[in-house]
C-alpha cells in the first residue's frame, strides 16, 4: 500500500543472477518501507543479500548478469525499476545517494579528492570552479575533515581510513540527497571512528531532513542510530520491528540468535558468547520453505521445507516469516 509518509517503497523484490550454473536468485520477494526522516536498518549476516538490495534500490547490479526479475521500487511515486536509464542517473547521486562498504576500493586512487567530490557536483549541477571548490571546502568541513582546502589536493592513500570514509559520506552527501543509503559504513574502523562516524551521520541526517537506509551486521549499530530494523536472511527479510519492539520481544529465532550473540555488561566473567551453529547457505542452496532450518536445531517437517510461510503481523508494525517452527 502507498504511504504518503514513506519516502521509499520496497515491494516483492527479486533480484537475481546469471551464473555458468543456472540463475540464482540472491534476493527473493523483499517489501519494507522507509519513512520520510528516518532510518530504517537492514540487518544481517554476510551473504543474506543486504547489499544486493542495495545495488537493486540503486539500479547498480553489476551487468549484464544482474537483473531485477519482480517486485517495484517506488521513491516517491516513481517507479525506479522501470525508469528510464537517464532518468535514473539523475536520480542517482543527486537525489539517492549511496556509501559504499570499501572505501579504499570505492575512491579512484589516481585522482585527488577534490576532483572526485568536484565530478559529483558537476554531473548534476552547472556551477563554476569558484563555487565548486567552496561547496567542496564546506561538506569537508561539516564531515569534520581539518584542513580541507589541504586534503582536498591530497589522493585517498594519503588518508587515514577514518578520513576516507568521511571523504565517501562527503561525496554522498554534496547534493544534499533525500535518501541515503550507506552500506556497512563503519567496516574495519576502530571502534573510536565508528563512533564518530555514526555521530556524524545522525548529526548530517538531521541537519539536512534526509531518510537512510543503514546496512549492517552489528546489532549495535542498529540499537545506535535506527528508528526501524528489518531482520535479512538468506535473501528474505523474516522479522520487521522498531527498533524498540524488536529488541524487546524477537520473534524469530535467527533475530534471536543475532540478539543473544551480543555481549552484555551483565554477562559473568569469561561467559562465552553464544553463537548460531552453521553459516548462511550458498545462494545455490536455499530452500523454497524455511531457510533458517539447518541453523535452528529443530526438525522441520517437509512442507516447512518446501513452502513458504506467510510475513504476517504479530503485533502493531511487527512482522515475522511464520514459519511455526521457528517463531515463538
Amino acid at each position: 500500500m502507498s504511504d504518503a509518509a514513506s519516502i521509499l517503497e520496497v515491494k516483492d523484490l527479486v533480484t537475481a543472477f546469471d551464473t555458468d550454473a543456472g540463475r540464482m536468485t540472491a534476493v527473493d520477494g523483499v517489501s519494507f518501507d522507509v519513512p520520510r526522516g528516518k532510518t530504517l536498518g537492514i540487518v544481517g549476516e554476510s551473504g543474506c543479500g543486504k547489499s544486493v538490495t542495495a545495488f537493486s534500490i540503486t539500479r547498480l547490479l553489476p551487468q549484464p548478469h544482474g537483473k531485477i526479475l519482480g517486485g517495484s521500487i517506488r521513491f516517491e511515486g516513481r517507479d525506479l525499476v522501470t525508469l528510464p536509464h537517464d532518468e535514473m542517473r539523475k536520480l542517482r547521486g543527486n537525489d539517492i545517494s549511496m556509501i559504499f562498504q570499501e572505501p579504499m576500493t570505492a575512491l579512484n586512487p589516481v585522482q585527488t579528492v577534490g576532483k572526485q567530490l568536484a565530478e559529483a557536483i558537476l554531473l548534476h549541477t552547472e556551477c563554476s570552479k569558484t563555487e565548486v571548490l567552496a561547496k567542496c571546502v564546506e561538506m569537508m568541513k561539516k564531515v569534520r575533515i581539518p584542513a580541507p582546502e589541504q586534503r582536498l589536493q591530497e589522493y585517498p592513500h594519503q588518508l587515514s581510513g577514518g578520513m576516507r570514509q568521511r571523504v565517501m559520506i562527503a561525496m554522498a552527501l554534496i547534493n544534499t540527497p533525500k535518501l541515503l543509503i550507506a552500506d556497512e559504513p563503519t567496516t574495519a574502523l576502530d571502534v573510536t571512528v565508528q563512533a564518530q562516524i555514526l555521530e556524524l551521520i545522525k548529526d548530517l541526517q538531521s541537519d539536512l531532513g534526509m531518510s537512510v537506509i543503514l546496512i549492517t551486521h552489528d546489532l549495535g549499530v542498529i540499537a545506535e542510530v535506527c528508528d526501524e530494523v528489518a531482520v535479512m536472511y538468506a535473501g528474505r527479510i523474516v522479522e520487521r520491528a522498531s527498533v524498540f519492539e524488536l529488541f524487546a520481544n524477537p520473534r524469530h529465532a535467527y533475530t534471536r540468535g543475532l540478539l543473544e550473540s551480543i555481549p552484555r555488561l551483565d554477562s559473568k566473567p569469561k561467559a562465552l558468547l553464544k553463537a548460531i551453529a552453521g553459516n548462511v547457505p550458498s545462494i545455490a542452496d536455499f530452500k523454497p520453505g524455511c531457510r533458517f532450518a539447518d541453523r535452528s536445531g529443530k526438525e522441520h517437517s517437509a512442507d516447512q521445507l518446501n513452502q513458504r510461510a506467510a510475513f504476517v503481523e504479530v503485533s502493531a508494525n511487527h512482522w515475522v516469516e511464520n514459519c511455526p517452527i521457528c517463531v515463538a
